[in-house]
């Protein structure tokens, strides 16, 4: 295999991918710590009119907790992207 060699590596290969398996394994990244635990979300994505003054792109709002209980975690998101385009979208801890 490919060996690497650094003083910091991240693995950005999705959630318990592969190779970040190993190194949990290897390591032993999983004793003394919390079980994993998920979530599941939506997103939508709206295009906006022309007309409408609100739209800023690049803005970004991020909301916690509202508007799920407060024994849930959670939270929710409003990012202006490109093109007239906003994306509206809430997490929640299963």
């Amino acid at each position: 295999g490919t060996e690497i060699i650094a003083r910091q590596t991240i693995l950005s290969e999705g959630c318990r991918g592969s190779i970040s398996e190993e190194v949990m394994k290897y390591f032993n990244l999983t004793q003394n710590c919390d079980p994993q635990i998920y979530g599941i979300g939506f997103k939508e994505v709206w295009q906006i009119s022309a007309d409408n003054t609100n739209y800023e792109p690049g803005l970004v709002i991020h909301g916690l907790g509202y508007p799920v209980p407060s024994d849930v975690y959670g939270g929710n998101f409003i990012y202006h992207a490109a093109d007239r385009q906003v994306l509206i979208g809430c997490v929640i801890g299963l």
